[in-house]
């Protein structure tokens, strides 16, 4: 996953939104090919989920979609102070 980061907009969920995405790519960066991130909502289970896709409704509201490690979709609503992500490595999926 790959994401572009432009025009960053302070204290508003687009820019939480273009931060993570930073945060991902970077993370990413640092894995083999084999290997992907992974995220857990710390205030979750600790369903560990690949984010496919991110959004934001601003002023605070973001959005992660994605799927966990069984296939099954993940949808996930956090307002913009409360996001807390552990990030992890999990084997690529095809």
């Amino acid at each position: 996953m790959c994401f572009d980061i432009t025009d960053i907009e302070p204290e508003n969920a687009r820019a939480v939104c273009l931060s993570i995405i930073d945060f991902i790519n970077g993370f990413e960066s640092s894995l083999s090919d084999e290997m992907q991130a992974g995220a857990c909502l710390s205030s979750s289970t600790g369903t560990v989920f690949v984010i496919n896709e991110l959004g934001y409704q601003n002023p605070d509201l973001i959005i992660l979609y994605g799927i966990d490690l069984n296939g099954l979709p993940v949808q996930a609503l956090q307002h913009k102070s409360q996001i807390n992500l552990l990030l992890r490595a999990v084997p690529r999926k095809e």
